[in-house]
């Protein structure tokens, strides 16, 4: 070995490992210093004899072999060597300083034979020789499932297999290992250029800290460091997803939700006509039914859900159970479900949501029907319907409103709700706004207003924009 400087350390490395583990990479990458791409690395071989003559042909790998490390001036040479376990490599050990024992990422096995076969071979030639266990191809952790890797090996199928996520060592199997062989643990990746330079670093360390123990005398390596744990691995960052804003069409769902009349689960009658709206958007638009809805609907519909139940299990109690009981027992069963039959025959309604009227002769059912103390609203009620076009709930609630409300004030409150606009052509701008200032649509009362005081009848654009501000808040 030619060329050395004075005052240098001279260390020779040699590296180990089952067949296709990335021992040569790994050497090439220290000794050219270069990063090679994805297409490199899948499309080129690189032979395993490379290593052997470079130092003696090329002087810039032999230049390149020259380092500093903990103030020590230290020429590097690295020896390459087959996997193949029948080779005889005692060659390649002598003079040795540090052994490199590697193995691959996607591949356990040659974990397992570092332990089983590697590491009795290095000990049977080089008993104080320091060992390092080196896992390569760290980066195919996060990039099996990279579709450019993948169509790389595709492409070149069946003599390069993707790698499976049960082909991956962890970092924790490869650490239990060393631990157990008494050895430190690296791991590299020749694409990311991870632990390239650090782990033949701290080869040099553990070398240097080997012949300081043999060399007591030499005051240059008293500074030399024990090989230095390595840094977390941390994936490249992800590609910034592209976000696309795209238009709100809030107003429009919501005008096909009022035209079609989709999920409604409210019917609001003035006079003698119905309005289907939703529950959830009157709840969220006007103070009076809020108040309405949250107290009163609530329990309406647990009570009826529960007489629902009630009805169900005393009917097939007594189908099931007809001619098993005394006579007492199924005289006291026939009339509950006469009396069942009797609610809900007060409570059954057409399909388009009006409300049947109710007998003189019965009662009221008390959970299913109450009065409201309200100058606007009369009464609120929740039925069970059999069949309702467009919507998915059986339970209804029925709002009846008052004389103060008529039926074109009410028609208008409501497409302002859903969409935000007021037809200019049929509406009395004053009547609305007492009638929303009645109900409690507290911005709808602030619009009219404004509109009559500054005149903006005719303004959508201004409707659309207080209407949009209105609902966020």
């Amino acid at each position: 070995m030619d060329n050395e400087q004075p005052h240098q350390e001279l260390v020779k490395c040699v590296v180990v490992g089952d067949t296709a583990v990335g021992k040569t990479r790994l050497i090439c990458a220290r000794a050219c210093n270069k990063h090679v791409s994805l297409s490199q690395l899948m499309t080129t071989h690189v032979p395993t004899v490379w290593a052997i003559d470079q130092y003696r042909i090329y002087k810039d790998v032999l230049e390149r072999s020259w380092e500093v490390v903990d103030g020590v001036n230290v020429s590097l040479r690295l020896w390459d060597t087959f996997g193949d376990h029948e080779k005889d490599r005692r060659f390649a050990y002598g003079r040795s300083d540090v052994v490199l024992l590697c193995f691959s990422i996607t591949n356990p096995i040659s974990l397992r034979h570092c332990g089983a076969m590697w590491y009795p071979e290095i000990r049977r030639f080089c008993p104080n020789t320091p060992i390092l266990l080196v896992g390569c191809k760290n980066d195919l952790r996060y990039m099996y499932r990279d579709e450019t890797y993948l169509n790389y090996c595709k492409d070149r199928s069946p003599f390069i297999r993707a790698p499976r996520k049960s082909d991956l060592v962890m970092p924790d199997q490869g650490r239990a290992l060393a631990h157990e062989l008494g050895i430190y643990y690296y791991e590299t990746s020749v694409f990311t250029y991870y632990g390239v330079n650090e782990v033949f670093e701290n080869a040099i360390r553990a070398a240097l800290i080997a012949r300081r123990q043999q060399r007591f005398w030499m005051t240059n390596l008293k500074r030399v460091q024990r090989p230095l744990i390595q840094a977390p691995f941390r994936p490249p960052r992800p590609l910034e997803p592209d976000v696309v804003i795209v238009n709100s069409v809030f107003l429009e769902n919501m005008t096909t939700l009022l035209r079609q009349q989709y999920f409604s689960d409210m019917v609001i009658i003035c006079g003698a006509k119905g309005f289907p709206v939703h529950r959830f958007v009157m709840a969220a638009a006007c103070e009076a039914f809020h108040r309405l809805l949250t107290t009163d609907c609530v329990s309406l519909s647990a009570e009826l859900a529960r007489s629902s139940s009630e009805s169900s299990m005393v009917s097939s109690m007594g189908e099931a159970t007809a001619g098993e009981f005394n006579e007492d027992t199924e005289y006291l069963i026939r009339q509950d479900q006469a009396k069942q039959m009797r609610v809900w025959d007060q409570i059954k309604r057409r399909s388009s949501c009006q409300i049947l009227p109710i007998s003189d002769n019965c009662k009221r059912p008390p959970d299913l029907y109450r009065e409201v103390n309200h100058p606007a609203i009369i009464s609120i009620r929740v039925v069970k319907c059999e069949k309702i076009q467009h919507a998915t709930s059986q339970t209804q609630t029925i709002v009846t409103m008052s004389k103060l409300i008529s039926q074109t004030v009410m028609q208008e409150i409501i497409n302002f709700v859903y969409t935000g606009v007021m037809d200019n052509t049929a509406f009395k701008q004053q009547e609305i706004r007492q009638a929303a200032e009645l109900l409690g649509f507290h911005e709808l009362t602030k619009l009219s207003q404004f509109i009559l005081d500054q005149h903006l009848l005719f303004d959508k654009g201004f409707m659309h924009q207080f209407h949009t501000v209105s609902l966020v808040r």
